[in-house]
């Protein structure tokens, strides 16, 4: 076709018209797609973590519960002061403020005889009195998992062994004669008290490390609160019914 033809052609036909319009339309999205992309500035020797990085928020994987865990924990970090060593001062008042954490707890040592509770009813009568009398222990009761006498033990300890019930029964028992019935889960206890050793508080020195450590833990929770009630502020908290609770 002549460059005249071509001309009148371009100029008069509607094919033309369209393909000039739709050749424009594409020309015009490509340059827009090639100024839309994300612009990212990263060194060659990390660009391709860079690029992992970016499809990995723009495809939500940061929603995933263990990564959220990770973030929260960082951002938990990230607001926690830098602390100055405490003082010997504010060691004694921490201290002051939790006693029962830095104290020995009281301890007991005993005999004891058992009898399943299934066979409660081979608890010879009059027990306590021929024992008290001084009839040999090892005359009554059944094979026991503890020790006879039992060794010094403090009352958490026993309060695992027997149940809580049972220490406090145990620990609130005074003198040195037989007594019970002591229940536990399981056994019927009979008990003679060897030695009773008081609370005692831990020497400072001894612990003076671990309450520093407290004391900064107790610190740091107490900024991050802190900052958090700050940054409830920044947003509108919107809390879900519970399960089972009209909306």
């Amino acid at each position: 076709m002549a460059p005249k033809q071509l001309l009148h052609f371009l100029r008069t036909e509607p094919v033309a018209h369209f393909l000039m319009a739709a050749g424009l339309i594409l020309t015009a999205h490509a340059a827009w797609q090639l100024g839309s992309r994300p612009v990212i500035t990263a060194a060659a020797d990390r660009l391709d973590d860079e690029l992992l990085y970016r499809e990995a928020l723009d495809s939500g994987i940061h929603n995933d519960p263990e990564l959220r865990a990770l973030l929260v924990q960082r951002m938990r970090r990230t607001l926690e002061p830098m602390l100055p060593p405490p003082s010997v001062e504010e060691l004694q008042a921490f201290r002051q403020q939790h006693p029962e954490r830095y104290r020995l707890s009281p301890a007991v040592s005993f005999d004891h005889i058992s009898y399943p509770k299934e066979k409660q009813g081979a608890v010879p009568a009059g027990l306590l009195d021929r024992l008290n009398a001084g009839e040999a222990p090892e005359h009554f009761g059944v094979r026991s998992r503890m020790p006879s006498p039992q060794p010094s033990v403090f009352r958490p300890e026993l309060e695992k062994m027997l149940g809580r019930k049972a220490a406090a029964r145990i620990f609130s028992e005074e003198g040195t004669s037989w007594f019970g019935p002591v229940e536990t889960e399981h056994d019927i206890f009979f008990i003679r008290i060897r030695t009773r050793t008081p609370a005692e508080d831990l020497p400072f020195e001894q612990i003076r490390s671990v309450l520093a450590e407290h004391w900064k833990t107790e610190q740091r929770r107490r900024a991050v609160r802190t900052e958090l009630d700050r940054l409830k502020r920044k947003y509108r908290i919107v809390t879900p019914p519970a399960a089972g609770e009209q909306p």
